[in-house]
């Protein structure tokens, strides 16, 4: 899994973190992107971003083909 983008305004993520969304929201933040870190096998962790922006960040403009 590369990563994991969660819109945190959408319906789905209220029913599923009904304390976390609304606070998350009241802070500014939209969306959260997880990217786990593996070693091999091993799973050490995650890095997670939060974003102002609801979805996932755009990729033009950031050397992929568009």
């Amino acid at each position: 899994m590369l990563g994991v983008v969660t819109d945190v305004t959408s319906s789905e993520a209220s029913l599923r973190w009904p304390i976390f969304a609304p606070e998350a929201i009241d802070r500014s933040v939209k969306s959260i992107i997880a990217v786990p870190i593996q070693a091999g096998a091993i799973k050490v962790g995650v890095v997670d971003c939060y974003r102002e922006f609801a979805g996932a960040p755009a990729t033009v403009g950031r050397g992929r083909p568009e």
